[in-house]
């Protein structure tokens, strides 16, 4: 939901508003493809696609994504992680270590 984004997403209340829409899409995105997952690999490929989704919101808007950012940016992966229930085919230190393998100057 929105509020779980906005408390998640504290420190993007300073970056450029159409950036901000572009990562609620792709928190939804996100979720809906891991609701819907129904193999590991899917699951991997949601995270390798949020990953590239900020790589290239990162690009677009001149490198908005410093420290606090990214920590938002994971803290949203580690609640979409324990509500959406992939626990069991994923673990939260996969995922990160997909992502960090992933994302580009952030």
């Amino acid at each position: 939901t929105n509020c779980v984004w906005t408390s998640a997403f504290k420190s993007f209340d300073y970056i450029p508003r159409n950036a901000y829409l572009a990562a609620i899409r792709c928190y939804k995105k996100t979720k809906k493809a891991f609701i819907s997952a129904q193999t590991r690999e899917e699951i991997i490929a949601a995270v390798k696609n949020y990953t590239i989704d900020f790589n290239q919101l990162n690009e677009k808007y001149d490198e908005f994504i410093e420290t606090i950012e990214r920590d938002d940016i994971y803290h949203a992966m580690k609640i979409l992680h324990e509500t959406c229930l992939c626990q069991d085919e994923i673990s939260l230190e996969e995922v990160w270590h997909i992502m960090d393998d992933m994302r580009e100057m952030w």
